[in-house]
């Protein structure tokens, strides 16, 4: 089993991972669910790739 938690930048996925998710998704500009709130730049999926990757 895995979990799976949603997060909207950088900071959410940090709080994901520190209280336990295995794995944590963001949308960014083309697959946002979420109509009207601020776009993940791919600068920014970049940095929060590393992150993860530091992480995990």
């Amino acid at each position: 089993m895995e979990l799976l938690a949603p997060a909207g930048n950088k900071e959410k996925l940090e709080v994901a991972y520190h209280y336990g998710a295995d794995a944590a998704y963001i949308g960014g500009a083309l697959f946002n669910l979420r109509h009207q709130s601020k776009n993940t730049t791919i600068d920014e999926l970049a940095e929060c790739t590393q992150l993860a990757k530091k992480i995990k």
